[in-house]
């Protein structure tokens, strides 16, 4: 029978492993984007270096899976992935973001005189289809890693939001490469983007721990890559209200588990 002492040097490894995780991601996902920065600075750089950028996303899942054999909890990882729970409820939420989204693009495209937003972003039928597939693919491995590894492993499965804070924060540091090197985004903008990654994280760690299912996270995820058109500004707006709604109804900022 494991005794206490082992049960803390088990929690004190695993908490090791996760600091490293999270220093060998950002570390690793900067070199991704190095080459492009390098180019930026007028350095000629191998087209081949360059396609590097590719695995920024696969960066953070590689490293998960690395962890979870080496714990030889791969295949429960695995397993987590694909939890099912209240899955009516969990469709109605991702419906009321695509409404939420879609609504408050259309009210800034009337307001601005943008007539032509959505036109300008999604020219053609084909092309909505292609995006959104794209964008879907590459929300399943970033929540994969973001939500079912990262998240996981820092709250223990104990619904606290902190932990949905923490992780915005690691998740919106690690997204800071692609937005300045690739983006091309000023401070401000990034800073914009850095507090709307962290109110992201709340809202999505609330549904990885509603509903513990990667499609339903990845959708959710997809959808506020796809439908919330307005400006950066606008969208935290919005979010700050959905998150000031949840927590009236839910107990969404209450250290206990969460319900809908």
């Amino acid at each position: 029978m494991p005794t206490k002492k082992h049960d803390n040097t088990k929690v004190h490894s695993s908490k090791i492993k996760t600091i490293y995780w999270i220093l060998i991601v950002l570390f690793l996902s900067f070199l991704c984007y190095l080459p492009m920065l390098l180019q930026k600075q007028g350095l000629h750089i191998p087209a081949a270096l360059l396609n590097a950028k590719y695995l920024f996303v696969l960066t953070p899942l590689t490293c998960s899976i690395i962890v979870e054999i080496s714990e030889h909890t791969l295949k429960q990882w695995f397993l987590d992935l694909f939890t099912s729970k209240k899955i009516f409820q969990s469709i109605l939420l991702c419906i009321l973001f695509i409404i939420a989204g879609l609504t408050t693009s259309y009210i800034y495209s009337i307001t601005k005189g943008s007539q032509h937003l959505f036109y300008n972003v999604y020219p053609t039928i084909s092309f909505i289809i292609i995006n959104g597939i794209y964008l879907f693919i590459m929300a399943l491995l970033e929540e994969a890693a973001w939500r079912n590894f990262f998240l996981r492993r820092i709250s223990n499965q104990t619904i606290k939001i902190h932990y949905t804070f923490y992780t915005g924060i690691i998740w919106g540091l690690w997204h800071i490469p692609m937005w300045y090197i690739r983006n091309s985004l000023t401070i401000k903008e990034i800073l914009f983007f850095f507090i709307w990654t962290i109110l992201l994280s709340l809202i999505i760690g609330f549904a990885y721990y509603n509903y513990q299912n990667i499609f339903i996270l990845a959708f959710l995820h997809t959808i506020f890559n796809t439908c919330f058109l307005a400006p950066m500004e606008w969208n935290i707006i919005l979010l700050i209200i959905i998150l000031f709604i949840f927590a009236l109804f839910t107990n969404l900022f209450k250290h206990k588990k969460c319900s809908i």
